[in-house]
């Protein structure tokens, strides 16, 4: 028997309703707010037949925040990582538990710290299980998808800007604010190609 045949491999299933649980305990015993953005975010907004698979739960946070999360995960002595593009990962494989807490530090904090706020004002909730969770607009998550350019984030793009409901022109001045005038234009071209009417190109520049 070879070495490879021998080996054990630890399957990880998520499981949005434990992540979801988890994440609502973290963000109230730290007392602060996160707002709902990725994949899962989107299964309230797309039809079922639309909405695509994911292994881990994203939040927006604000990056000052992540300083308590990571205490609070200390002091229950829960493992964590650090995101690349800046934030708090937490992976316990045995429940079904990935969630990343995301403040974009890097480069676009200002778009995750607006996010939020947004939300703490339009009080949007997701529901996962019986949880219910505060949640990103759409716009601030195509937006935060635009960012990222990866094939798969631009198909989610493509298919709410097919299926869901939401403020065309809001999409375009938030990232038009966050991500510039180049953005905006392959939001336009992406808009047109999945069937949608959009109003004129901007003929303001960006606000900062």
């Amino acid at each position: 028997m070879s070495s490879l045949s021998r080996r054990r491999y630890r399957v990880f299933i998520f499981d949005p309703v434990a992540t979801a649980e988890f994440s609502k305990r973290v963000l109230e015993r730290a007392a602060i707010t996160g707002a709902l953005i990725g994949t899962v975010r989107t299964w309230d907004v797309l039809p079922t037949n639309e909405q695509l698979e994911t292994k881990d739960m994203d939040f927006a946070v604000r990056q000052e925040d992540n300083v308590w999360i990571e205490k609070l995960l200390n002091e229950m002595h829960i493992p964590f990582g650090y995101c690349e593009i800046g934030g708090l990962s937490v992976e316990l494989l045995e429940q079904g538990i990935k969630v990343d807490f995301v403040d974009r530090r890097v480069e676009l904090s200002g778009l995750f710290r607006e996010a939020v706020s947004a939300a703490q004002v339009e009080k949007e909730m997701s529901t996962i299980g019986t949880v219910e969770l505060l949640a990103a607009t759409v716009e601030y998550v195509i937006a935060m998808k635009l960012a990222t350019a990866r094939p798969k984030d631009d198909l989610l793009i493509d298919m709410l800007l097919r299926s869901a409901d939401f403020d065309y022109d809001r999409v375009r001045d938030i990232v038009c604010r966050h991500l510039g005038i180049a953005s905006v234009y392959r939001l336009d071209a992406m808009a047109l190609r999945a069937g949608r009417v959009i109003p004129p190109r901007l003929t303001r520049p960006c606000r900062p």
